[in-house]
């Protein structure tokens, strides 16, 4: 039968490790191997990822044997705590010291956090943006990792251009990894709800991430965060952007003399305060 064919296919592509999406496809033959994503009124859009080959998609089935197949994009996958969404990333990423988790929380750079501390659920979107308001402020947690975990879901994901990981405490982690703790800075130029389930935080960042032996100096730029929460109140999804493309903040980064033939790097934050204020005249 058909659904017995489309079984027996998807059972031979998941074994060969290929990404595939479909289309029109019975579903109900597909459950064992497949992950429905999304259903339209007219077909059912279908995706399982497995990592042994992420070289092509199967972007349509037509029964009972034609099939289409397209490049899908590659993941590459950097430690068993954070995916790459850029081979960049995952070329730095070889460059940057070990993790900072140690067993004893007197060596533990975020030692003194207390992982397991009980959820403020139930906040409403007002009082969240207090919180991280006066929390990041203060702890600087988008470079030093110094978090707060009362406020953040068990479920917490966080995504950039270049990254992609889950958990609050490989979050914190990874930052702390990554930057200077010496020189690295966050400063808030604006902390608002946006949304009923988003706080935004523009801020600029300035300072040395410690790629190589000697760490290399960042040319400042602004970053905006989202921070979604959910039904719970608490911090579930989390979004950085950048104003400067990849490539700019790369050869800025490791080519410094190249910098006056880009972007100027983030004026001041008391700058950036003003502007946001009074955008007419930023």
């Amino acid at each position: 039968s058909s659904a017995t064919m489309a079984a027996t296919m998807v059972a031979v592509l998941a074994a060969s490790g290929i990404v595939f999406r479909g289309s029109n496809v019975p579903t109900a033959a597909l459950q064992q191997h497949t992950v429905v994503t999304r259903t339209h009124a007219s077909s059912t859009m279908i995706c399982r990822e497995v990592p042994v080959c992420r070289r092509f998609a199967l972007v349509s089935v037509q029964l009972p044997n034609r099939c289409r197949f397209e490049p899908c994009a590659p993941r590459v996958r950097m430690s068993e705590e954070y995916e790459s969404r850029s081979a960049a990333a995952a070329l730095f990423g070889k460059l940057l010291p070990g993790s900072s988790k140690s067993t004893d929380s007197s060596t533990d750079p975020l030692g003194k956090i207390d992982w397991t501390a009980p959820k403020e659920t139930g906040l409403t979107i007002q009082d969240m943006c207090s919180r991280l308001d006066v929390g990041i402020r203060e702890r600087e947690w988008f470079v030093t990792g110094r978090v707060l975990p009362e406020l953040f879901s068990d479920d917490f994901r966080f995504q950039d251009p270049d990254v992609s990981l889950d958990g609050i405490e490989t979050y914190a982690r990874q930052v702390n990894r990554l930057f200077d703790q010496k020189t690295a800075r966050v400063e808030v130029v604006n902390c608002r709800a946006v949304e009923a389930d988003t706080v935004r935080v523009i801020w600029r960042l300035s300072g040395c991430v410690n790629l190589g032996p000697a760490g290399i100096d960042i040319k400042p730029y602004v970053v905006t965060t989202d921070l979604k929460v959910g039904e719970d109140g608490l911090v579930n999804f989390q979004e950085d952007r950048f104003d400067l493309p990849g490539w700019d903040i790369l050869l800025s980064a490791f080519f410094p003399f190249l910098r006056p033939l880009l972007k100027p790097e983030a004026p001041p934050v008391e700058v950036l305060r003003q502007q946001l204020a009074d955008p007419e005249n930023a």
